[in-house]
């Protein structure tokens, strides 16, 4: 806890310093913590005019700030997602410039140049072990980036009778128009031992093609001449142009190289990873179940939320996070329906779908959250109204602590969190901004107001809310029960869902929070 209060100044600078690097975001979220803190022992911030001044005067600063930080984020989500895409299709492909620097690849570019014993990366360079055909592809990376054509290669050993081919396209058939670079060509690379490129099926699905039609385009990816097709089909190579000219007219190309462009860059390759996905992710579960649904406050407002687990199973309420929405669930459906349960998710105000309410403060969610209860059947008519306050955090790196950064290694969760923290964003930032508005406005409460029982769990490890916190709004609560977990971080409640769940269950009758 800082010594000294922070000034209005000192929190600006801090908010843009963490826009722009990451590594900021811990030491902003433990000044904002402190400034709208109503348990913080310093005078200043036990007046709430004080406090809720300070923060008046940051949130202009805070809603800017992120809304530079969202810009970077869907950036850099961009990029994720294109090198997951790279990183699914079973061929090889890497960015190079107009020195075969290899600027990026994906796996199966990496493998082929190492295992082909034809082609390899030679100190972050392409290098082609028969001088000519090195020749050959320096010529066709200078006619792509003059002119925007696609030429193929195919490169043969005919000591080991091993072949790989090439393709050399714009660079924009997997980069966005927006971030080319003059200089950069993509790179197919099929190494038949170890690709199979072409799902046949899926390609006559795509693009209306017959069996025959399919195969021989098949056979063109992995770099079959004509006459090496019309002798593996015994049909004249003459057919086999007839055939390519039907192909063309279909695919609305005009050239073999064309053709193969069109296919490698769409959906045709992921064909054959498919079959692979066995089941689905518990963040595709939650997205395939989470149908948004809406009811009106007195005020006239939309809130939005979403239902899980059984339908007429033990309702839970679960407030999600300052960067979270109706979608962020922390664990796998499977266990509310073995467990009977029913959790509600709504979106806060200006989260997700949710309008927006300005000034609000805690009471007008527990407000809110009484008129969904009372929507809802089965649910209690008193909920608390002590929300858990939570902070800004980027969910894949510069987390406060090493349980954090081990819990979201795992892809899953992190998927689930993703998804959930980018719908919270879905309207902008603002549902954020009045949540700091609420916390530092409201005066603190009467615990005596809260009847119901109120459980707490707490991660030793927690490096965004300390742990003296959660001790000492136990102390403060007059029906709660604390319980620390020695090795949880902030994101523990991921990795205990169910365990906590369990506890709710075990309770006879009546809510609980």
């Amino acid at each position: 806890m800082s010594s000294q209060p922070f000034t209005t100044s000192e929190l600006a600078l801090l908010v843009y310093q963490a826009a722009q690097d990451r590594e900021r975001w811990p030491e902003l979220v433990s000044a904002l913590k402190e400034t709208a803190n109503p348990f913080d022992e310093d005078p200043v911030y036990r007046d709430r005019d004080a406090r809720s001044r300070i923060m008046d005067e940051l949130l202009p600063h805070i809603s800017q700030a992120l809304e530079m930080e969202q810009v970077m984020r869907q950036g850099e989500a961009a990029q994720d997602l294109l090198g997951q895409t790279l990183e699914m299709l079973p061929v090889g492909i890497a960015l190079v410039d107009d020195g075969l620097n290899i600027l990026t690849m994906n796996r199966q570019a990496d493998i082929s140049l190492r295992e082909s014993g034809i082609l390899a990366n030679h100190g972050g360079r392409v290098r082609i072990n028969n001088r000519e055909h090195h020749r050959t592809l320096h010529q066709s990376i200078q006619r792509s980036l003059q002119a925007g054509s696609s030429h193929t290669m195919m490169l043969n050993d005919h000591g080991t009778a091993r072949s790989v081919s090439l393709m050399v396209c714009p660079a924009d058939v997997v980069r966005e128009s927006n971030q080319q670079d003059a200089s950069v060509v993509t790179l197919f690379i099929s190494n038949p031992e170890i690709n199979n490129l072409v799902n046949e099926s899926t390609v006559a699905e795509l693009y209306g093609l017959s069996e025959a039609e399919a195969s021989l385009t098949r056979h063109l990816i992995e770099g079959l001449s004509l006459s090496d097709m019309a002798e593996r089909r015994g049909v004249s190579e003459h057919t086999v142009r007839s055939q390519f000219k039907s192909i063309f007219r279909k695919t609305d190309t005009s050239r073999q190289a064309e053709l193969v462009s069109l296919i490698l860059s769409g959906l045709a390759p992921i064909g054959n990873r498919l079959p692979e996905m066995t089941g689905r992710s518990s963040a595709r579960q939650i997205e395939d179940e989470a149908e948004t649904r809406y009811f009106k406050t007195v005020d006239g407002r939309m809130l939005s939320y979403c239902q899980y687990g059984e339908p007429a199973g033990r309702p839970i309420i679960f407030f999600h996070s300052v960067r979270g929405s109706r979608l962020e669930v922390p664990g796998s459906l499977e266990v509310l329906h073995r467990l009977n349960l029913r959790l509600i998710v709504p979106d806060r105000p200006g989260y997700g779908r949710s309008d927006a309410l300005e000034d609000r403060t805690t009471q007008d969610l527990a407000d809110d959250v009484a008129a969904l209860a009372d929507k809802a059947p089965g649910l209690a008519e008193r909920i608390l109204n002590q929300m858990a306050r939570s902070i800004l955090r980027n969910p894949r790196k510069h987390l406060g602590s090493d349980a954090d950064r081990q819990l979201l290694e795992d892809p899953e969760t992190r998927d689930q969190y993703v998804r959930a923290m980018a719908e919270s964003c879905s309207r902008g930032s603002g549902g954020f901004v009045e949540d700091l508005k609420a916390v530092a406005r409201t005066p603190e409460p009467s615990p005596d107001q809260l009847n119901l029982p109120v459980y707490l769990w707490h991660g030793h490890q927690d490096g965004q809310v300390d742990v003296q916190h959660a001790i000492r709004l136990d102390e403060w609560l007059t029906n709660s029960e604390l319980t620390l977990l020695p090795d949880g971080g902030h994101f523990f409640i991921y990795e205990r869902w169910e365990r906590i769940l369990k506890g709710f269950v075990s309770q006879r009758s009546g809510p609980c929070t």
